[in-house]
């Protein structure tokens, strides 16, 4: 099933470039084998998601960081904070997100309009 998952343009080039292999929502967006599109500018990548599943938000700010594309926990927290103004990070019981894993299956350069 092809799946809808939104980014930012940074994490979208993150996971285009292939330093995001992971994405981590407070819903499920899809299973194993759905696919969805990631597009940056004139680059569009067509993903598969390969697992999800639930993990409490401290453990994926403490050791999956990098692979949501980050460089520190501190950067990972204050998107995170910023996605999520109302709630913030919140680490506790009832904190669990899903954690999708993905993979780019393919890219495509996305023609340019005439005119432009």
């Amino acid at each position: 099933m092809h799946v809808e998952i939104p980014f930012r343009d940074d994490m979208a080039f993150a996971v285009i470039s292939g330093r995001k292999v992971c994405t981590t929502r407070n819903d499920k967006y899809g299973g194993p084998g759905d696919t969805f599109d990631v597009t940056n500018g004139a680059i569009r990548a067509r993903c598969t998601l390969t697992n999800v599943e639930q993990r409490k938000l401290g453990f994926v700010a403490s050791f999956l960081y990098v692979a949501e594309g980050f460089d520190t926990v501190r950067e990972f927290i204050d998107v995170w904070n910023k996605l999520h103004p109302r709630k913030g990070f919140i680490d506790d019981q009832d904190s669990k997100k899903w954690v999708h894993w993905l993979e780019v299956t393919s890219y495509h350069v996305i023609p340019e309009s005439p005119g432009e």
